[in-house]
């Protein structure tokens, strides 16, 4: 076992370093050459090192991507709170440099949470839990005490008010 391992060194290097983005890179990288093995079944005809070789390259490619959705996510303060309040409010990227596009940001969400308060608080929660938090349907009803679909059926009906809202006040889309 200890010569496979040795084997898949450079590997498991070569995409800790090309993903070192992500934290731990080298570690998620050995979990997921462990997974590989543990799933690996021979009779599809698929070579082990070929098999190996996409477990990894395409794992770290997902863990990159969870993480840069993460890190650009809109965030809630605090998710499980049932009013609207101020603690409930969007808050979009922090890090960006450049003062511009952080004004631009910071209108969006103003405007973004002038038209979540017209809502009803029902409605508001379902977009806000869902969409910005992205919980589950289920979760979100058992929270609210309805059932997955009334979830679904008040946050398709807060974002149609909400496009109707926002292409009232003259907002338009980019593309």
């Amino acid at each position: 076992m200890e010569e496979l391992y040795a084997k898949y060194v450079p590997l498991i290097k070569r995409y800790a370093y090309l993903y070192r983005n992500v934290e731990d890179s080298e570690s998620e990288a050995w979990l997921l050459f462990a997974e590989a093995i543990k799933s690996y079944d021979s009779t599809t005809g698929v070579p082990f090192e070929g098999y190996v070789l996409s477990k990894i390259k395409w794992g770290m490619y997902n863990l990159t991507k969870k993480k840069i959705k993460n890190d650009k996510r809109i965030t809630l303060y605090d998710p499980n709170i049932d009013t609207l309040e101020e603690d409930m409010k969007i808050d979009y990227d922090p890090y960006l440099e450049n003062p511009e596009v952080k004004l631009i940001k910071k209108e969006d969400a103003e405007l973004v949470n002038k038209t979540i308060d017209r809502l009803t608080h029902k409605q508001g929660k379902a977009i806000l839990q869902t969409i910005v938090n992205d919980d589950k349907l289920i979760n979100v009803a058992d929270g609210m005490g309805i059932t997955a679909q009334g979830v679904f059926n008040l946050k398709l009906r807060g974002l149609t008010k909400m496009r109707k809202s926002l292409l009232g006040n003259g907002y338009e889309r980019e593309g």
